[in-house]
């Protein structure tokens, strides 16, 4: 295993990065079939949204982009969103903009309207309930395809896409396409 002082080590190396308990590598995910992927996802660590730092996004630095997903207390899933042209710091917290009018805080907005709430603060309040799960993923198109078959096979509450995908495929066939 490399240390943090190996000269050979790459920053992006995720053998030498610590990630915080709720989040992932793609490359731990590379080598599990599409079912397999759904489950460790389900299954693993989430940190609820609400208590979420700047300092737990900026741990996600190496790689600091890649595929975010909020899930429910019972482990449903929400909504699945990439983080490509900005880093997760910048693009989670860019969900929860407190202005109803706002630019941003799109998923209070489709919380809002998916659980018909009569006020953008209840969908503020329920949004930053939700867990957050990140995987990082250095290159932008296998982000954008990993975001694809997440959403397809999650089937997120919020976002979900009907394409179909052969759940007993490698994930890295998906992803290298």
């Amino acid at each position: 295993m490399m240390s943090n002082t190996d000269p050979e080590a790459r920053p992006d190396d995720i053998r030498q990065t610590r990630l915080p308990e709720f989040a992932l590598h793609v490359d731990q995910l590379r080598a599990h079939n599409c079912a397999e992927t759904i489950e460790l996802l389900r299954q693993h660590e989430k940190k609820e949204v609400g208590c979420v730092t700047v300092r737990d996004l900026a741990e996600l630095s190496s790689p600091p982009t890649g595929v975010y997903i909020f899930f429910d207390d019972s482990g449903e899933p929400w909504y699945v969103g990439k983080a490509t042209s900005r880093s997760f710091a910048e693009r989670i917290p860019s969900h929860f903009d407190p202005r109803p009018d706002g630019w941003f805080g799109t998923l209070p907005k489709k919380v809002r309207t998916f659980a018909s709430l009569s006020t953008y603060a209840e969908a503020i309040e329920i949004s930053l309930s939700l867990h957050l799960l990140t995987v990082g993923v250095p290159d932008r198109y296998v982000a954008a395809r990993l975001e694809k078959f997440l959403r397809s096979a999650l089937r997120p509450r919020l976002n979900f896409l009907s394409t179909t995908y052969n759940m007993g495929q490698a994930l890295d066939g998906i992803l290298s396409k």
